[in-house]
């Protein structure tokens, strides 16, 4: 959805080069490999132009870390994962950047009536963002504590599964 909105650029990182070629083929201007020695430079040489936003989406500390260099001051952080542990940050650093934290779980929406997920719906039927390329495991209503098991267990070639009635 990132690639229909007027950005400048859409930078991804990741540390699995199957997630970086999708990134590619869903509209990244530019994908880093995470971890490696020249993904390394990259993003440090990215901390010259912070970005005004930077969706952490790894629910890794060394993520966030990195989300809170790459930031320009006043810049905001979305919160896309779930962190399943306490994490340590340098409140010195998003105090002087005056960083704001946007949460997108539905339930820390501070205004329900924007019906965020009614809205990606819509965006889903009009064809706008196609999702087929992302789910990887489907599994019949049946079967849902496989998929939940599957889920957790993030099997190799695994991206998003989808439960079907």
């Amino acid at each position: 959805i990132l690639a229909h909105s007027p950005l400048a650029d859409l930078v991804v990182v990741d540390i699995n080069p199957k997630n970086l070629e999708l990134a590619r083929q869903f509209g990244a201007t530019e994908i880093i490999h995470g971890g490696t020695p020249a993904g390394t430079a990259r993003l440090r040489e990215l901390e010259a132009t912070p970005f005004d936003v930077v969706i952490e989406a790894a629910g890794a500390e060394r993520a966030l870390k990195d989300a809170a260099v790459l930031v320009r001051r006043g810049g905001t952080i979305v919160m896309f994962a779930w962190h399943h542990q306490p994490r340590t940050l340098d409140c010195g650093l998003w105090h002087t950047k005056s960083i704001k934290l946007l949460n997108t779980a539905p339930s820390c929406v501070a205004d329900m009536s924007l019906n965020f997920m009614q809205r990606t719906v819509d965006l889903l039927e009009r064809g706008v963002f196609r999702q087929e390329a992302l789910v990887t495991h489907t599994f019949p209503f049946e079967k849902v504590q496989q998929a939940l098991e599957t889920a957790c267990a993030r099997p190799d070639g695994y991206i998003k599964g989808a439960i079907t009635f």
